[in-house]
């Protein structure tokens, strides 16, 4: 991985890996491979001893849903701090940034689905906060593949690193 979860202040922001959303039909990749590349992420900063947190999307409307379930293999433990968001921003309303505050992070890496939606807005805040962010392209995809990439460059012309995570997808 370009950016190793060895610095201290990073922290790994895992973004809508709820199984409804990791089954959407994705690209450039599908989301089983963005999944496997998420599961390789968190386990190096896990084994770092770097924070992960967790974000949720819950769909307007309804509490719970069976479809929201986080996909097994890739279920926070109790440790992880998990924030659930009602729209695109993982900042908006969720307490995130408090969490952040509190565990001293100053590095954000983030990974997850949709890159050109929650992945775009929350990378866009976390900039406008502060912090230094970069996404991992290959741990990321979107409902098409132009907007995944419109949605890496207008990270990279806002200050964000578009790193990769190096891991083989299966």
């Amino acid at each position: 991985m370009t950016d190793t979860p060895s610095r201290p202040g990073q922290a790994l922001l895992l973004v809508d890996l709820q199984r409804w959303i990791v089954e959407l039909d994705l690209a450039p990749r599908s989301g089983q491979a963005v999944l496997h590349r998420c599961v390789a992420l968190r386990d190096a900063f896990e084994k770092a001893q770097a924070p992960v947190i967790f974000v949720r999307y819950l769909r307007p409307g309804r509490q719970t849903d069976p479809g929201d379930e986080w996909v097994p293999e890739l279920v926070p433990a109790a440790h992880n701090p998990v924030v659930t968001k009602n729209g695109q921003d993982a900042f908006a309303a969720t307490g995130l940034h408090d969490i952040l505050g509190t565990l001293d992070v100053q590095h954000l890496t983030v990974a997850g689905i949709a890159t050109a939606n929650g992945i775009l807005t929350t990378a866009t805040t976390a900039l406008h906060l502060g912090y230094a962010t970069a996404v991992v392209e290959d741990a990321t995809s979107s409902l098409d593949e132009t907007g995944h990439r419109s949605a890496l460059q207008i990270l990279r012309a806002s200050g964000a690193d578009v790193i990769t995570a190096g891991a083989p997808s299966s």
